[in-house]
């Protein structure tokens, strides 16, 4: 093949490249909004404490 011709078939297989590329990434750009669900999840949690940690108290003192 000539140069021209190699050209023109690099050309495009990086259309071919890119198009697949953009099929792969399409979905990702408008990922669905998840803003109202994580408000509520929020809102649901404000006034629930938990307590994880144990309550410090004064150390005891051992004798020997």
């Amino acid at each position: 093949m000539d140069q021209i011709g190699d050209e023109a078939l690099v050309d495009r297989l990086i259309a071919l490249v890119l198009t697949a590329i953009a099929k792969i990434v399409a979905p990702g750009q408008d990922p669905p909004h998840l803003g109202a669900e994580t408000e509520r999840v929020r809102k649901h949690l404000e006034h629930d404490v938990s307590v994880s940690s144990a309550i410090p108290g004064a150390p005891q003192r051992r004798e020997a």
